[in-house]
């Protein structure tokens, strides 16, 4: 929990037009992304998040028998599983807030995940670990999750007992239609003053009255606005 003192600092330095981390206010922190097969490792500043792809083959959904299946999942703590780490509110809304920008804005082909209709299709659970939250942890994980999913290759796939073979070989990636991605701000409360910075770290979003995340795709179509924090936030407010 941050202190009044630091919350304070963060505030007043917003209304000198300066933050802690000599950033402007509408400056990234350094992003460093490293790609592995099935999951990637994302650094955002000093936030640090790992999303690894688990992938089996399940029966399809009766009403959608031609459409795999995705999903995601949100821990605190790195592991050697996939499913290790505790859960939390704030990662289950990290993964709710990531499945609607991916899924939302279809960037993925789900009839390119069927191996065989009616019978097989992929089922893809991504699993986001935030190995250090140092802010901005929803960013990091969108990124990442899109990282992994470019990275996956199908395995070869026979459905038993049909002899009918996946139409994706092992070296095939995942047809992505395009790849969306977020970015958040932080509203910064001082006196009678709201101050928006984009990228907030650990300290600006302790300061912050909300937080707003825009989703958007490589052409600048907005798929997704989410709000967290009972703050008012106007229009012009954004603008800034």
């Amino acid at each position: 929990m941050a202190s009044l003192l630091n919350v304070t600092k963060v505030a007043a330095g917003l209304n000198e037009g300066l933050r802690l981390s000599r950033r402007s206010f509408d400056e990234l922190r350094e992003l460093i992304i490293r790609l592995y097969p099935r999951s990637s490792w994302v650094e955002l500043g000093r936030t640090v998040v790992l999303a690894r792809i688990q992938a089996s083959q399940v029966m399809p959904w009766p009403d959608r028998p031609n459409e795999g299946m995705l999903s995601f999942s949100c821990h605190y703590g790195r592991s050697t599983t996939t499913t290790v780490g505790h859960r939390s509110p704030k990662g289950d809304h990290i993964a709710q807030v990531v499945d609607s920008v991916i899924k939302g804005s279809n960037a993925i082909d789900m009839n390119s995940l069927c191996i065989l209709s009616g019978q097989r299709v992929w089922n893809l659970k991504v699993h986001i670990h935030v190995v250090v939250d140092d802010g901005n942890v929803l960013d990091a994980a969108c990124m990442s999750c899109m990282a992994a999913l470019s990275s996956f290759r199908f395995v070869d796939a026979t459905a038993a007992g049909d002899h009918a073979e996946s139409l994706a070989n092992a070296d095939d990636p995942l047809p992505l239609l395009h790849h969306p991605l977020t970015i958040s701000f932080a509203v910064v409360p001082y006196q009678s003053k709201k101050f928006v910075v984009a990228d907030p770290d650990k300290g600006e979003e302790s300061a912050s009255a909300a937080i707003i995340t825009i989703g958007c795709n490589p052409a600048g179509d907005i798929c997704l606005v989410n709000k967290c924090g009972g703050t008012s936030v106007t229009p012009e407010t954004i603008s800034q």
